[in-house]
This record gives C-alpha cells, sequence and structure tokens, in this order.
C-alpha cells in the first residue's frame, strides 16, 4: 500500500527515517508519475496486457524471496525469515514475534542479517547472537553496520554453521551446529568453509532468525509465448549497459536482475534505463554505444600536482551516533549529522 520497496519494507527506521523517504518520494511523484498501488502482477493483471497496452515494461520486482538453509525442522514456527522479521516489524507485528526477554540467534553475514539482530535488540530481546559460518573478513555486510551490531551488544560468532533445528513440540530448543574451518577459494573469491569433525553442538535459543540470501520471485512475470531470459541463479537476464531483456521492450534492472545488493546499484539502474528506453521509444532500439563509466585515473590522465597549492591537513572528523544504550531503546536514527563547525 506504499511506494518504497525494500527501501520501505526490509531497512529499519534507525537507518532511514520513514519521512525521509517519504519526501524523496513524493519528489519523483511531483513531476508526474501514475501510482496504482495493491496491485499483484501475475495475479491482479498479465505482463502480457501490460505489454499490449503500454510501449515499453521496466521490471524492477526485487528479490524478495528468502532462501532457504535446507536443514531438518527449519519449517518450526519458532525460525522466521530475516526479510519476514524485518517487514513484520515494518506492519506493526512485532508484537506477534514476542522477542523481549528471549535469546535470538541470527544466522548469516549479511545486511539483512545486522539489521535483523539490531532490530531484536530494540525489541528488548535479552541476547542476540549472530552465527555465520566464515570469518568476520568475510562478512558481506557494511563493515559500518557490522561495527555498530558489536558496539551495541550483538555478540558475533564466526565459523559456525547450522546443521538442523531441535525442538521439543512448539517449544524450540535450539540450534544444533559444527565449526567451521576456511578452505579454498570458491567461486565468490571467499574461501570456501568446511567442516570440522567431531564438532557438533547445540546452540540454545528461544527464537531463530535466518538471513542466508534473498532470491528473486518471478513467478508472475511470464511473458506469453515470448520467453523471458533467466538466470540459473533466478535473476533476470539483460544486457548489461542497456538492461533490455530477450522480450522486446522489456526492461529489467535492480534486485531481480543483479540479486541481492545495495539501493544505489538499483538507482543507477533506473537511471541506466530510462536513458534505454527513451531511446527505444524514439528510435526503435536501446543505446549500445555506451561504455560503463569508470573513474580510474587512466582515464583522467595525470594530474598537474605542480599547478596544485599544499594544503593544512586536518584530522578526519567522525560521524557522531547516538550512545549505543540510548540507541537500542529506539529505532531513532542512529548515525546523526556533522556539525557545521566540523565542516569547516
Amino acid at each position: 500500500d506504499k511506494l518504497g520497496g525494500m527501501l520501505r519494507w526490509g531497512i529499519p527506521d534507525y537507518r532511514l527515517p520513514q519521512h525521509l523517504l517519504d519526501w524523496e518520494i513524493q519528489q519523483i511523484l511531483d513531476l508526474g508519475v501514475d501510482v496504482k498501488s495493491g496491485i499483484e502482477v501475475g495475479k491482479d493483471v498479465l505482463v502480457d496486457d501490460l505489454r499490449k497496452e503500454y510501449d515499453a515494461l521496466y521490471l524492477t520486482i526485487g528479490a524478495q524471496a528468502a532462501t532457504s538453509a535446507r536443514i531438518k525442522g527449519e519449517d518450526h514456527p519458532g525460525v522466521l525469515s530475516g526479510l519476514d522479521f524485518l517487514i513484520g516489524v515494518k506492519l506493526g507485528k512485532a508484537d506477534e514475534y514476542a522477542v523481549k526477554g528471549r535469546n535470538v540467534v541470527v544466522v548469516g553475514g549479511g545486511n539483512t542479517a545486522i539489521d535483523a539482530a539490531r532490530t531484536a535488540l530494540r525489541l528488548e530481546a535479552s541476547h542476540v547472537t549472530i552465527l555465520y559460518r566464515r570469518t568476520r573478513k568475510e562478512m558481506p555486510a557494511n563493515v559500518e553496520e557490522i561495527e555498530a551490531a558489536d558496539l551495541e551488544g550483538v555478540r558475533l560468532e564466526f565459523l559456525i554453521a547450522p546443521i538442523g533445528v531441535e525442538s521439543e513440540g512448539d517449544k524450540l530448543v535450539g540450534l544444533p551446529c559444527q565449526k567451521m574451518k576456511l578452505g579454498e577459494p570458491d567461486s565468490s573469491g571467499r574461501r570456501r568453509p568446511v567442516p570440522v569433525e567431531n564438532s557438533d553442538h547445540l546452540v540454545k535459543c528461544d527464537l531463530i532468525i535466518g538471513a542466508i540470501g534473498q532470491r528473486g520471485a518471478l513467478g508472475g512475470v511470464k511473458c506469453g509465448d515470448a520467453e523471458l531470459a533467466i538466470s540459473r541463479w533466478g535473476t533476470i537476464v539483460a544486457d548489461e549497459l542497456t538492461q533490455a531483456t530477450s522480450v522486446p521492450g522489456v526492461f529489467a534492472g535492480g534486485d531481480c536482475l543483479l540479486g541481492p545488493s545495495v539501493a544505489i546499484d538499483a538507482i543507477g539502474h533506473g537511471r541506466r534505463a530510462a536513458l534505454s528506453i527513451a531511446r527505444y521509444l524514439t528510435v526503435g532500439e536501446p543505446a549500445h554505444n555506451r561504455e560503463p563509466f569508470s573513474s580510474r585515473r587512466e582515464n583522467f590522465g595525470e594530474i598537474p600536482a605542480d599547478d596544485i597549492p599544499p594544503a593544512e591537513a586536518y584530522p578526519r572528523s567522525n560521524q557522531p551516533h547516538l550512545p549505543h544504550k540510548e540507541a537500542i531503546a529506539t529505532f531513532q536514527e542512529s548515525e546523526l549529522t556533522l556539525q557545521e563547525s566540523e565542516s569547516e
């Protein structure tokens, strides 16, 4: 019922206050955008019908489905996905999770895992622990977010992976885990975690939040007889520069193309796609003559150092934060702004 996608529903308010997001969105709507909310594509309207009505179609449906851990017992009611947890809190369902006073374990090392852990703290969990199968160095989450979670009181445990969920009826007992060690690098360039023999042990907890990955939910974007190419990772395949898909007039961008990424990548895709669609509507084909922007030094030549006057060095100003004990008691924005005197 509200615009904003993952910025709205997946990022906690202490990182992105709602009123700022509302202001940004309104700037776009004021340009003359027609919005129809509450429409499920594939159910309320078909992509084929949209293709008949409009000259170009841009798919920006994100990566909204949580990746399964594929471990025994993960369908227990005491196990939540990180995305469902964060979205549920935004929808006012925090009381249903009864986090207060509970021992919470979060599985994963990305920003969603960090957000889920810091949100659980703000909902007054007694203890919050993040389990990650590699080391801190390999965590894909932003370094600043990891440090903030650490300072706020989230316990970080590395080289550990779950192998199941242990329960007694509806009561969650804990998470059977095994220790890991780092082996050879995998396709991501990070060293692959390898199980350590005879290292099985139980991590006791009252609530488990799984945040090991996200994938696209592409069931509603079938294009009739036209074949929309999908990668083996479940993302839409499109040209890197133009974002044109295998179906004429259909473009795609953001997480449904990249897989789970950061918001600025999706914003950049929006601008690139607008240029491509404009060309497609005027000359019948997307632009192919643009090169990816690069700020590498060789693209600009040598910097004439002799022409630059010497400058006095000043120590770098550090971004202020709410005191950590105060931060975990509220969803108020935790990162504050520099004072005017610090920017001079």
